[in-house]
């Protein structure tokens, strides 16, 4: 069963937890997440924790919604109020998705990291948020899911 968790509690940070391979509704529920993110006008940074390989993959549709949602808008909000991106992927996948590139897909600074130590060492050597909220964000992923 595949799992979406969200959190801003932490704003500007905003965390999206993933597990499992997404159905085209729990990807919409997603995008509407980021533009609910979006509707705040303010620049935030977005932490995306892909928990397991499968929460990577794509089903059917998954694609286009995604084309048309950044076409409609929401690429130039990306743009404009993420300050930085961060995607954790298991280990396991890092070899293939480390040679993308988050500024050149989304044109905002940020990364691919193997575990969330890397992402959050990447975040305090960039200064964007204090340590404390840092140490807030591992203890909001690790009750996102238990496993």
């Amino acid at each position: 069963m595949s799992e979406l968790y969200s959190d801003h509690s932490l704003w500007p940070l905003c965390i999206l937890s993933l597990k499992g391979e997404q159905s085209l509704e729990q990807h919409r529920d997603m995008m509407a997440i980021w533009d609910s993110w979006f509707s705040h006008g303010e620049e935030f940074i977005a932490l995306r924790v892909y928990r397991d390989s499968a929460s990577l993959k794509q089903a059917a549709g998954i694609a286009q919604a995604t084309k048309h949602w950044l076409q409609s808008g929401a690429a130039k909000q990306i743009q404009n109020q993420v300050s930085a991106m961060l995607m954790v992927i298991p280990d396991a996948d890092f070899e293939l998705s480390n040679r993308a590139s988050v500024k050149s897909v989304f044109g905002v600074d940020g990364g691919i990291f193997p575990d969330l130590a890397s992402a959050t060492d990447w975040l305090q050597e960039q200064k964007l948020l204090p340590q404390e909220t840092l140490r807030q964000a591992e203890q909001t992923i690790a009750r996102m899911s238990p496993s």
